[in-house]
């Protein structure tokens, strides 16, 4: 699970070059711009990422003078997003200890303090035509979609690295994630966080029944689930210019032995059943690059959907285990869409 606020220890921090008042601190591969002394390094501070919802009570200078605070799920604040101060990416937010009300048997490395300090996961509301008439909670026994940040997995990539450890390169799509599920004959059909009551005017049930994904579901020969993005007109700000929503599939999952599918494995299957898969890109080693910075410049580009349009990022999976996964979105594309 992801870790929006957590208590981190500051690796590094340096005078900004462009401002005498602010300073630049480094948490793993994160860089926050912060007031100039009011951090050194080997701190503990709790450190919020990028899409954390941070309550007004908590960070009120967060919020313009003369403005009031945003709300959202009923708590007034303002969502975490990548910016450049004075020129420099700064991504997320660094609180001192001291300016919480965290006990201090709860300020140790690692902890998640998201609960604790009233922090949430900011969510973009949903349109009607995405958030349908919700059935249930979306069910168990297959895992919601979700990769973590590479700037989060500092240790991890070097040891995937120098273990030579391969993998599949796809593009992450700027839609709505999708999940077509068949556990003994009940078939869900779900948003993000919910399975969805059948509705003609849901965008899950019209890819549902475009691509015939109950034939796929019954078809594939065992208990399974299929996601997917939904890209194109009214989703976001279809960024690839289409006229009608598409399907494209990242994941076939297989819930009774409970694993992910191969890339080839996908391919095959969405081959038979006419359904379309993300854009592949490549498959590679991580000794190719030398640093996360080095993975995260390679996450700029243009899409393959439709060239005039910068790429969300790149989904990394590995060939041996598709567990083995993680995502490095581009910077680029945070900072034109923050």
């Amino acid at each position: 699970m992801r870790k929006i606020a957590r208590i981190v220890k500051i690796d590094k921090v340096e005078k900004h070059t462009n401002a005498d008042t602010l300073d630049v601190c480094t948490i793993g591969r994160w860089n926050v711009v912060a007031k100039h002394g009011l951090h050194t390094q080997g701190d503990l501070v709790v450190y919020c990422e990028i899409d954390s919802w941070i309550p007004h009570t908590l960070a009120p200078f967060l919020t313009k003078e003369g403005k009031q605070p945003k709300v959202f799920e009923g708590v007034e604040g303002q969502v975490l997003k990548t910016i450049r101060l004075r020129g420099v990416l700064s991504q997320g937010l660094i609180l001192p200890v001291r300016e919480t009300s965290l006990n201090a048997d709860e300020v140790y490395e690692g902890n998640d303090v998201s609960k604790l300090l009233g922090i949430l996961k900011y969510e973009a509301p949903v349109p009607a035509t995405l958030a349908g008439k919700m059935r249930c909670a979306f069910p168990g026994y297959v895992p919601k979609t979700d990769s973590e940040r590479i700037q989060n997995l500092t240790q991890e990539f070097e040891e995937w690295k120098n273990a030579g450890v391969c993998f599949n390169i796809t593009e992450k799509l700027d839609g709505t994630s999708a999940t077509f599920m068949n556990y003994n004959g009940d078939i869900h059909v779900c948003s993000r966080n919910w399975s969805l009551f059948e509705d003609d005017t849901n965008v899950m049930w019209k890819m549902y029944h475009k691509y015939k994904i109950k034939e796929a579901l019954t078809g594939i020969g065992f208990n399974c689930a299929i996601q997917g993005e939904v890209v194109g007109s009214s989703i976001q700000t279809n960024t690839y210019k289409l006229n009608d929503q598409r399907l494209f599939v990242f994941n076939i999952y297989n819930i009774d032995e409970k694993y992910y599918l191969n890339h080839e494995e996908i391919t095959e299957i969405c081959l038979k059943f006419k359904l379309e898969t993300v854009p592949y890109i490549a498959k590679i080693r991580l000794t190719q690059y030398h640093t996360i910075e080095n993975l995260l410049e390679n996450a700029d580009g243009q899409s393959e959907l439709y060239k005039d349009a910068a790429r969300e990022g790149l989904v990394f999976k590995g060939t041996d285990s598709t567990y083995l996964n993680f995502k490095a979105i581009s910077n680029n594309w945070l900072i034109k869409n923050k």
